[in-house]
């Protein structure tokens, strides 16, 4: 019984800390279908509000893709991003993001934000070549907890 006790008293102390620690999973059912076709849907948090407004009104020419879509799913997943965006974010890794951009012009590029790399910068740049990683942006290689907003290293 006393084990239990214990258990629970530090489970309750560490959650706080854990819950700071992570990112809200992605809510919007529109935006997990859109965004998820293609790649992980991205946790609003990681980029500020420029930068997923320009991201949004570039879709045709997404990175090298057409991720067009019509007006009204489009200005769905827009209106999720902006209202969860890092720089207006209740999550306190969220604005962590997006002061560490500081000044500077809004990456387009969630692993152009300093706070990402920064993260990454012991990563040995052959992972990234990786046939099981492929890319910076697959952070479902390394992190299985990433669509739910977990990010520690697994």
């Amino acid at each position: 019984m006393r084990y239990l006790i214990m258990l629970a008293i530090m489970a309750g102390a560490a959650f706080p800390a854990w819950a700071d620690e992570r990112l809200p999973p992605i809510k919007n059912e529109m935006v997990a279908k859109e965004c998820g076709a293609c790649h992980m849907a991205f946790q609003p948090q990681f980029l500020p509000q420029e930068s997923w407004r320009k991201i949004m009104d570039t879709l045709p020419s997404h990175f090298g893709e057409d991720a067009g879509l019509p007006e009204a799913p489009r200005r769905e997943i827009a209106d999720y991003l902006l209202a969860n965006a890092g720089d207006v974010s209740q999550s306190r890794e969220g604005r962590k993001f997006a002061r560490s951009i500081g000044n500077g012009p809004p990456p387009l590029r969630i692993t152009e934000v300093p706070r990402w790399v920064g993260e990454h910068r012991e990563v040995r740049k052959n992972a990234w070549s990786d046939p099981r990683v492929r890319s910076k942006a697959n952070c479902l290689a390394c992190h299985r907890g990433a669509g739910f907003g977990l990010y520690d290293d697994d």
